[in-house]
């Protein structure tokens, strides 16, 4: 994002090295970062019981299609100079809202892995998307460094193809498995009353949030 806002931007090493203006990337990540949060409060419930209902692999596949409308986004505001910050959240917003999560993909794995082999994939799947950001990241940046703003497409590119794999994907949730959709639940107010009402949903998302904090 400093690149995408001020190209070539490196940490200034003293006061004398500040560029006015170049410094606003940190504080433009961390607001995409809670607008993308929010958007998950939000409709993450919605999209888990739609999921429950109209199966998972479009569900999953949501993802991939928000990341390539995310490095789009990028790209067009690296191009197009005076937008870069409307865009940027723009597409935080959108990723927000229509990202599941991988908690999407966590339910494929519970739906086709017998009971006692369950901890072993999941914790493959949560291996497996932290090798992806340790190897990614690296590998994104020497990439920046041969093709610029054009890296922006390329994770376009790597994103719509991870979107046709998990579509051919087969579907997990057999059919009579399937009924409606409780909206009294899937809905902030809901979640928000299972919070206060489900004593081990309460303890889970508590440890789980002192463990984000750390």
């Amino acid at each position: 994002i400093n690149e995408v806002l001020c190209p070539g931007w490196r940490p200034p090493v003293n006061d004398s090295d500040h560029v006015a203006g170049c410094t606003n990337g940190a504080y433009i990540y961390g607001f995409t970062q809670a607008i993308d949060a929010l958007g998950a409060v939000v409709m993450g419930k919605a999209w888990g019981a739609l999921a429950d209902v109209h199966g998972r692999k479009v569900f999953m596949a949501m993802c991939p299609l928000s990341f390539a409308l995310w490095g789009l986004a990028l790209f067009l505001s690296s191009v197009c100079k005076g937008a870069e910050v409307g865009l940027i959240l723009l597409s935080a917003v959108f990723s927000g809202l229509f990202c599941p999560g991988t908690f999407i993909f966590a339910t494929f794995i519970i739906d086709t892995v017998p009971v006692e082999q369950l901890g072993l994939c999941l914790g493959l799947l949560s291996g497996t998307a932290a090798l992806a950001f340790g190897v990614g990241l690296p590998v994104g940046s020497y990439v920046w460094q041969q093709l610029g703003p054009s890296t922006f497409l390329v994770c376009t590119g790597g994103s719509l193809l991870t979107c046709l794999l998990t579509c051919a994907l087969p579907e997990s949730l057999a059919s009579p498995k399937r009924g409606g959709v409780d909206w009294s639940l899937a809905n902030p107010i809901g979640t928000l009353r299972a919070f206060i009402f489900q004593k081990r949903l309460r303890a889970l998302v508590i440890t789980l949030t002192c463990n984000a904090y750390a």
